[in-house]
């Protein structure tokens, strides 16, 4: 089961660094481990739409809405990293605003990405793509090798990719509806 710091231990063991009990010890690799991990999270969980970051709401609308362009405007659960759909409908227009949906919808029902703080709830694939991402940004400030930065860094990317391909093929297959706007051009 990953745990913050296993997932840190994974990154540093990469570098060939020693590795850390907390993030709160007084040594590089633990000041530099927690300066980066959430960043590097919530960048990785923003990436793809993660079956086990998946998270559905009702939204309440907001007394003020937008000033123009849309006509009603709606408050993002504070775990939302990135809404994936409105009212599942794929055309559905909306625009993210600070902490705000807006929209001309006259209900605002999501289906989102939530910044997961628990790791033992994440996909083992995403523990490594995780622990790759995150060996990547500590090896300057920790190995201070290029040669070897850019080497994770690719590595990073295809970590990334499998864990992403491996998430898709989980489910049924989504039917996909053709944009009108783009039909309506045909």
């Amino acid at each position: 089961m990953a745990s913050t710091v296993h997932i840190c231990n994974l990154a540093l063991a990469k570098l060939g660094a020693k590795s850390i009990e907390s993030l709160d010890e007084n040594s590089k690799e633990a000041r530099l481990c927690s300066l980066f991990y959430e960043s590097v999270r919530d960048d990785l969980l923003r990436a793809h739409p993660w079956g086990f970051a998946a998270a559905r709401a009702v939204l309440a609308r907001l007394s003020d809405g937008p000033a123009f362009g849309y006509s009603a405007a709606f408050q993002l659960p504070a775990d939302c990293l990135k809404v994936r759909t409105l009212n599942e409908d794929p055309a559905a227009l909306f625009a993210v605003e600070g902490r705000a949906l807006l929209t001309d919808e006259a209900a605002a029902r999501i289906t989102y990405t939530a910044r997961l703080q628990d790791p033992t709830g994440f996909d083992p694939l995403f523990v490594q793509a995780l622990a790759a991402r995150l060996a990547a940004e500590l090896c300057v400030p920790i190995a201070k090798s290029a040669a070897l930065s850019d080497r994770l860094w690719r590595v990073s990317e295809a970590m990334g990719e499998r864990a992403a391909l491996e998430d898709a093929r989980e489910g049924s297959a989504q039917v996909v509806t053709p944009n009108p706007y783009l039909t309506a051009r045909s």
